[in-house]
């Protein structure tokens, strides 16, 4: 992992793209909450309402629900750089002329996808979800607006996902056991 890491950082080295170029930067934040938190707040009401008529909300101690979603900002923000800040700038490098505004939030999405390999719940989410934010991402360049939305999107489903389909949102080989 850490080598692979390395390698992702030594290509932003290479191409000359800073900080900012990748999305980490703070002077849009407000402006995407504004423009795209409403479509979070539907995603995440629309899964609080299928867990209630489904009654398949995890029961978990009291304030458990708030160190899981701190953790998952911070996971969500690294998956999102990983994503977005590495493989939808490639793609978009790649992609050019009028296919590149369904091509590359398609390959996103396929990428995000089979990062979740071999668990079909989440391989079909990341697959929605990877188009969703990668349309984000090249509007608004924000990483720290697209981590927060993974981790409140991911942490309301892993509360409301039963682990019969979610399989307690384990993914690759380690599911198989």
């Amino acid at each position: 992992m850490a080598l692979l890491l390395g390698a992702v950082i030594a290509s932003h080295v290479l191409h000359r793209e800073t900080p900012t170029h990748l999305g980490f930067r703070l002077d849009n934040l407000r402006a995407c909450f504004v423009a795209y938190g409403p479509f979070v707040l539907l995603l995440v009401s629309a899964a609080l309402a299928i867990g209630a008529v489904l009654h398949s909300f995890r029961p978990l101690p009291a304030g458990t629900e708030l160190s899981i979603l701190a953790g998952y900002c911070v996971w969500g923000l690294f998956q999102q750089y990983v994503l977005h800040g590495y493989f939808t700038n490639r793609l978009t490098r790649v992609i050019r002329g009028p296919a590149s505004m369904w091509a590359v939030p398609l390959l996103a999405g396929v990428c995000f996808a089979g990062a979740h390999a071999l668990n079909w719940y989440l391989m079909l989410v990341t697959f929605i979800t990877g188009i969703l934010s990668a349309l984000i991402y090249v509007r608004s360049r924000n990483l720290f607006f697209l981590g927060i939305a993974h981790g409140v999107v991911g942490t309301v489903l892993f509360l409301v996902s039963p682990d019969s389909i979610a399989h307690h949102f384990m993914v690759g080989p380690g599911m198989l056991r």
